[in-house]
């Protein structure tokens, strides 16, 4: 499963470490009488194994509570003002509603999702039906609907005041994204066999316009320009797709010399220019233009892969996380880096404020960094989290950050 296999990859921030040095196992090993410290006496029968691995086992991972939830050990720093803990696996997506953002949805790994209030931390609806993996959700864009997608390979949507199902999508193998339309109930589907789905819903079903083929490998990520006349979409196959929602065909495909080398795992478009950025598991982030299907210059820095893209709004700039534990802003005048804000481990999520220059990035040091994207001054640290966090929603004004973690939780923080 490749998104859970991807996910599960970057909460572990690097893997284990290899063997270095091992000596042969035929190789004999002597010690020197001097060289002894101290003498221990072992009872007979070698003490009890079981005990004393699960020590180890308190020691190295922590303990987990009555409702399975993942803790470490000593006291956890917790500056969020609600949590919702009602998964039983990790949470892998978090969205909050945009026409009423006292509403958010979650995602996760116990196959479910489920509708919660942010203020008082309720759930007001579980999301069930789906035998795998909730991968990605997400609210049309008047907060009437909302969409899960799973690796079972099936969409399924949602009224939000009911909590009701809509409609049982199926066609796509694993999901790893979604999309809404900006102005109408048009959805948009990401599929590991690297074709696209887009349904139009209604209050009854779901009718599916069009399938996009091109894309030889996963689909990984995707962004509508603003006026809603294009899909964008990245893929495993190192290159971007530019796509006519209206008729279902390629506009443009961009690859070359000049772009990724790598899988693309990110893409964002500019609210007021033709321009979009994509990030890859090559290490690069790269602005291209969507109207001439063109690359126009590629950001090189990173020494890991970039997990998360975006734009600045009103400002000339951009940004790009990475699992190198950097996030990067870049000035798109000179395409030239600008500032670099150091994490204590890898970045997953980046997202612009709305309407100002502030920067909001999740860790997977468990921990919610804002930045003044202007001057890279650190502005607030948020922590709660006892593991990585897999997703970050922010709300339309910018004042309330909601996140998803491995450790079952999703923890809201608030700026005010």
């Amino acid at each position: 499963k490749n998104q859970e296999d991807r996910v599960i990859a970057i909460a572990s921030d690097m893997g284990s470490p290899g063997s270095q040095g091992a000596e042969s196992d035929e190789e004999d090993v002597f010690i020197d009488p001097s060289e002894v410290i101290d003498e221990i006496e072992i009872p007979e029968g070698g003490g009890d194994d079981d005990d004393m691995e699960d020590d180890m086992t308190e020691d190295q991972e922590g303990e987990e509570d009555d409702e399975g939830e993942v803790s470490m050990q000593g006291p956890i720093q917790d500056d969020s003002v609600q949590n919702f803990t009602g998964h039983h696996d990790s949470v892998f997506c978090v969205a909050i509603n945009p026409a009423n953002p006292a509403i958010c949805v979650t995602g996760g790994g116990d196959d479910r999702a489920f509708i919660w209030n942010v203020q008082t931390g309720q759930s007001l609806f579980e999301l069930g039906g789906h035998s795998d993996s909730v991968a990605c959700v997400g609210f049309s864009h008047d907060g009437v609907y909302v969409a899960t997608g799973s690796l079972e390979g099936t969409v399924r949507i949602f009224n939000v005041s009911t909590g009701s199902l809509v409609a049982a999508l199926e066609g796509p193998s694993e999901v790893p994204w979604l999309q809404w339309h900006a102005r109408g109930h048009v959805l948009a589907a990401g599929s590991s066999d690297g074709t696209v789905w887009m349904w139009n819903v209604t209050p009854r079903s779901a009718t599916c316009l069009h399938v996009f083929t091109g894309h030889s490998q996963p689909t990984t990520s995707a962004a509508y320009t603003p006026d809603g006349k294009l899909l964008v979409t990245g893929s495993d196959d190192a290159s971007v797709r530019v796509w006519s929602p209206k008729d279902g065909s390629c506009v443009h495909t961009i690859t070359g010399l000049q772009f990724h080398t790598g899988r693309v795992l990110s893409v964002a478009t500019h609210g007021e220019q033709p321009i979009l950025i994509s990030g890859s598991e090559d290490q690069t982030a790269a602005v291209s233009n969507w109207n001439t299907g063109k690359p126009v210059g590629l950001l090189r820095g990173h020494q890991d892969s970039i997990e998360s893209v975006g734009f600045c709004a009103g400002q000339p700039l951009a940004a790009s996380g990475s699992l190198d534990s950097t996030l990067r802003i870049w000035d798109l005048n000179t395409l030239s880096l600008r500032s670099t804000c150091q994490h204590e481990g890898g970045v997953v999520k980046c997202l612009w404020h709305p309407t100002q220059p502030y920067l909001y990035s999740a860790s997977l040091d468990g921990a919610v960094r804002v930045w003044d994207g202007r001057t890279a001054a650190p502005v607030r640290v948020f922590r709660g989290h006892r593991l990585p966090i897999l997703d970050l929603a922010l709300s339309p004004d910018g004042e309330t950050i909601i996140t998803a973690s491995d450790d079952h939780r999703a923890l809201v923080f608030s700026l005010t």
